[in-house]
């Protein structure tokens, strides 16, 4: 059931290597069409600031980052800027 509507909505007969080939030839071909430009964009970017504020709020910096300050700042003034970038990256696929 769940294959069959799968089928029609995308109108492929085989998911071949569980769709990575699909899914990079889709982002090639996002950068010729403005509609698929626009869903890259915004999935893109919510997944990078997703993933940043995840590492920022549930993960600890640990190892060398302890042992000084700057790297410790450093460590989340760059999953900020990620995290900046990413809802960008949405906006401007808005």
């Amino acid at each position: 059931m769940g294959n069959t509507l799968f089928f029609v909505l995308h109108g492929e007969a085989e998911l071949g290597d569980a769709g990575a080939d699909s899914f990079t030839a889709d982002m090639v071909e996002a950068s010729h069409d403005t509609t698929k430009l626009q869903r890259a964009l915004v999935a893109g970017g919510v997944g990078e600031a997703t993933a940043a504020l995840c590492l920022a709020l549930f993960r600890s910096p640990a190892g060398l980052f302890l042992r000084n300050k700057g790297l410790f700042y450093s460590y989340y003034g760059v999953l900020s800027a990620v995290v900046v970038f990413g809802v960008a990256e949405v906006w401007a696929g808005l």
